[in-house]
């Protein structure tokens, strides 16, 4: 004889005796003897527990939920039907040659039309249940020999059915596109998000999307004159779904087309568009495309919720091809509208003005009106001299006059002004003018020596052509000038610092604020008078006890620059150190000490002042 009892157990900690689900209790159910099947009259007594897990609190976390929709009708809904499993679990045979086990059910006690044979287990998986239907399982052992026993007493199971769902859907005005889906929440308190099925087919979900702590969403990017069919169904703590909602069904609208306008505007340079508004679907503003070809758009720009917008920065006389979609706050965009084109209209030609300049030397100053194009950002000015073909540039912000120096003077040079937008292109030229750039007036210099060392220079003052200071180029010899001093805008100045009896020759250039100079005075020159001549005094320099160390020095004060000179034969002669006076500590003005070469014979020395 075979003895069988019952026991629910909670599945997640195996504990048996648990009070929970349809109500079977601790105690076991005993077995009723049945008639025994062919072959199991010499199996062994043994004892055996099955477990039915019949919790929907712990279902889930056991359960797999097969979703499965059939019909379904537009604005209402058929009830989806759903499969679940159940696990079985039974406490093991005592008899030694048990080798398998066999679960029977079905939907009436004794009538087991479904099996499912197992190995040497003590639980298994029963799929396939329908929602809210009440199962009867039973299970038998079998040895090695084949031979089964009876069934064990049956034990109820009732699927659970799902949680009522409610789900609307309705047109969503804050998004292209769209669809507002709102549902009740599930009554099951293991739930913590919903996922959102839907397709263009009854039953068939191609697309799904999860939501966690709401009962309402929208979903946007949809087909406009499209038909889509939705269905929620709850998600637990493990991410397992559960059975999911009735089925509704909503139709996107068709969008309302756009019908767009190019012209050129009136008053402005660019294309101007304008559309009809789309009153509905949410839209937040109008994407603008366009290119200069038709279809193809490498140009997007953002016109914000308006419904004329005119197009700048385009080339002037180019034909545009133009479209506009609408756009929603998530960033979904609508159609396009049909194609429009315009030609560009470029902004009135400034008026340009060109005259010599009085600030700047070898210089034009041109001037020119502001464009009325909000877009341009500066201005290029472009020069040549007529009859070449090499064009100057120059560019400028933020102002509507300039000055062009560094021009060759007498030469007539040609004008023009191009407008630069924001995108840095440039707009059409100008009408052309001309200035002659005005040759200097020369300046006439000349030179006086006021002594042995200083030379006073002279020149007319210009009335124009911008000058700010001179240079003053002079050297000792005629067109080679080694020395140069700049002084600010005076007509005189004292050259000092030069060696007597010499003849310098002297230039003087016109210097303009910005650095540029002008042509060179004419030379003229003087002849420094003779200093007097001064005594050498030479001596040895004994107190050191040096041999060939010799000092040379003045005995009277030696004004002016000077230079001594050392020769080994009076014919060839060596700079050897120069100075200037008057004035050093001891009254001499020169006081060097020279060392000789003992063993030549002599050394001569003179001063040239």
């Amino acid at each position: 004889m075979v003895a069988w009892a019952w026991e629910i157990v909670n599945p997640l900690t195996k504990e048996l005796g648990s009070t929970i689900g349809s109500g079977s209790g601790k105690s076991p159910i005993l077995f009723m003897p049945q008639p025994s099947k062919a072959g199991t009259d010499d199996l062994p007594s043994a004892s055996m527990t099955v477990n039915c897990l019949n919790l929907p609190g712990f279902l889930r976390s056991r359960t797999w939920v097969v979703l499965g929709l059939v019909g379904g009708l537009i604005g209402g809904a058929m009830p989806a039907r759903a499969t679940q499993a159940v696990e079985l679990t039974w406490l093991p045979s005592t008899s030694p040659d048990i080798v398998a086990y066999r679960v029977y059910y079905g939907t009436e006690s004794g009538n087991y039309p479904n099996s499912i044979t197992c190995g040497d287990v003590t639980d298994v998986l029963v799929p396939s249940l329908s929602d809210g239907v009440t199962y009867y399982f039973a299970v038998t052992a079998i040895d090695a020999q084949n031979n089964e026993s009876a069934y064990s007493p049956d034990i109820v199971y009732t699927a659970p059915a799902p949680a009522s769902i409610e789900v609307e859907t309705d047109a969503s005005t804050n998004a292209l596109g769209a669809v507002a889906v709102a549902w009740t929440a599930s009554s099951d308190g293991d739930v913590y998000g919903y996922q959102i099925e839907y397709g263009t087919q009854s039953g068939d979900y191609t697309n799904s999307v999860a939501f966690y702590g709401a009962t309402n969403a929208i979903l946007s990017g949809l087909a406009g004159g499209t038909t889509y069919y939705f269905a929620v169904a709850p998600i637990d703590s493990l991410g397992v779904e559960a059975v999911a909602s009735d089925e509704a069904a909503y139709s996107v609208p068709t969008p309302v087309s756009l019908q767009l306008q190019a012209a050129v505007p009136a008053e402005a340079p660019g294309v101007e568009l304008s559309w009809n508004p789309v009153a509905n679907e949410g839209i937040t503003g109008y994407y603008v495309y366009y290119g200069t070809q038709s279809g193809v758009y490498p140009n997007l720009v953002n016109a914000g919720d308006v419904t004329n917008f005119i197009l700048g920065g385009l080339e002037p006389g180019q034909t545009y091809y133009c479209a506009v979609a609408p756009v929603d706050a998530y960033g979904n965009q609508g159609e396009l509208s049909n194609v429009a084109s315009s030609p560009a209209a470029g902004p009135a030609p400034v008026q340009i003005q060109a005259q010599p300049s009085s600030a700047a030397l070898d210089a034009v100053e041109v001037s020119w009106t502001d464009s009325a194009d909000t877009n341009v950002l500066g201005y290029v000015v472009l020069y040549w001299t007529p009859g070449t073909d090499t064009t100057n540039s120059m560019s400028f912000f933020d102002t509507t006059n300039a000055i062009i120096s560094g021009l060759t003077p007498g030469l007539s040079y040609d004008f023009a002004i191009e407008p630069i937008d924001s995108f840095g292109t440039e707009s059409i030229a100008s009408s052309v003018v001309s200035s002659l750039v005005s040759v200097p007036e020369p300046i006439i210099l000349a030179a006086q020596a006021l002594g042995a060392s200083t030379v006073e220079l002279t020149w007319n003052s210009l009335t124009n052509e911008g000058a700010e200071a001179y240079t003053i180029y002079y050297g000792t010899q005629s067109g080679n000038y080694t020395a140069s001093i700049t002084v600010s805008t005076v007509t005189n100045e004292l050259v000092s610092y030069l060696y007597g009896a010499e003849t310098y020759y002297f230039a003087v250039a016109p210097l303009d604020a910005w650095g540029n100079q002008g042509p060179l005075s004419n030379e003229a020159s003087a002849t420094t008078l003779a200093p007097a001549p001064a005594a050498l005094v030479v001596q040895t320099f004994g107190d050191t006890g040096e041999p060939g160390l010799i000092e040379i020095d003045t005995p009277s004060t030696v004004s002016g620059p000077w230079e001594l000179d050392s020769s080994v034969d009076r014919q060839n002669w060596t700079a050897y150190t120069s100075g200037y006076g008057p004035g050093n500590g001891d009254g001499y003005d020169v006081d060097v000490y020279v060392s000789v070469d003992p063993t030549v014979p002599q050394m001569f020395f003179r001063l040239r002042q």
